[in-house]
């Protein structure tokens, strides 16, 4: 079985504010990201959290401005829709638990339960408030932080994401999660994988690609 695993779309009311896109920009991309999941050609596809930007942008708004992705998330049977911090109002799974052919334990999680931050209402109000930044000034007001930090150096999210990661490599063989928008894979001491999903916002499409049949795990990016 390949399994194509996603997540931090970001989703949004279609204005400034909406990380995925806005204006024609949102229909090009959502093509785009279609044809990226159909170019993995997978059995499964894991909506790995933070999907839709819900602090930002009510429900209604979101599935009128992303019409065609919902109704393919929703009514297409090899999605799996699991919740992240953004999103966290929707019905979903916390986290799946597969085996590979060869017995190999594998979890998928968004990873935001590491985050002590990610899911109050100081956070949530901030974001909120952020949103409305982008839509008076700049969309990439968000993105700053980012730039101002040094090449090389690990953010805070990371590194508490990685901790979490190393925790849950106790128990099983292979960890993918989401959150931090930093695509990477990492192998440990004793042959156990981590694997993070990236982000599929502002134009980018990364995932990771599992082969169940042959434990094979590599990034994926369009």
């Amino acid at each position: 079985m390949r399994i194509l695993v996603v997540s931090d779309l970001h989703l949004g009311n279609g204005s400034k504010s909406d990380d995925f896109g806005y204006g024609r920009e949102t229909f090009e991309r959502e093509a785009r990201f279609l044809e990226f999941v159909e170019s993995q050609n997978p059995d499964r596809v894991y909506l790995n959290g933070d999907i839709y930007e819900l602090w930002q942008a009510r429900w209604k708004k979101i599935k009128k401005a992303h019409e065609k992705l919902v109704k393919v998330f929703e009514n297409d049977p090899k999605y799996i829709y699991i919740v992240g911090n953004h999103d966290f109002n929707l019905t979903g799974l916390y986290s799946d638990e597969i085996r590979t052919k060869s017995g190999k334990r594998v979890i998928i999680a968004h990873g935001f339960t590491a985050d002590p931050w990610m899911n109050n209402v100081f956070t949530r109000t901030l974001i909120w408030f952020i949103g409305g930044l982008e839509r008076l000034i700049s969309p990439n007001i968000d993105l700053w932080p980012h730039m101002l930090r040094r090449s090389g150096e690990k953010s805070i999210l990371k590194k508490r994401q990685t901790k979490y990661a190393e925790k849950l490599l106790k128990t099983y063989d292979i960890c993918i999660l989401g959150h931090t928008h930093y695509l990477d894979i990492d192998t440990n001491d004793v042959g156990r994988i981590y694997a993070n999903t990236g982000t599929c916002q502002t134009g980018k499409l990364q995932g990771i690609l599992l082969d169940t049949e042959t434990d094979e795990i590599r990034i994926v990016e369009g």
